[in-house]
């Protein structure tokens, strides 16, 4: 059986109130790994290996390259992590 993920359109997609992919990019750039209230880390990243040419051996280029993929099980923790973002009450009113 293959594994499957989200990547950044399916996780917008799939949560309770979708967003777009553009979110996610956001949240993932605005809530980086080592701040409060960090956007959960993905499971898996595709791609962001390269193969050194002199060895043939797998080199880990440190940067996150790669497509993030996230497992459905852990949506509802990014539906918790979004519940808690800060400023979620919503657009102020104008005063009349």
């Amino acid at each position: 059986m293959k594994a499957r993920y989200l990547d950044m359109a399916g996780v917008g997609r799939a949560l309770t109130s979708p967003v777009s992919r553009h979110a996610v990019v956001k949240w993932r750039e605005r809530y980086p790994q080592g701040v409060d209230h960090s956007f959960p880390e993905p499971d898996v990243i595709i791609g962001a290996w390269e193969i050194d040419p002199n060895t043939g051996d797998f080199v880990d280029d440190q940067d996150e390259r790669g497509v993030p993929g996230w497992s459905v099980e852990r949506l509802s923790e990014i539906e918790t992590w979004r519940a808690a973002l800060p400023g979620r009450t919503g657009r102020p009113r104008k005063a009349d």
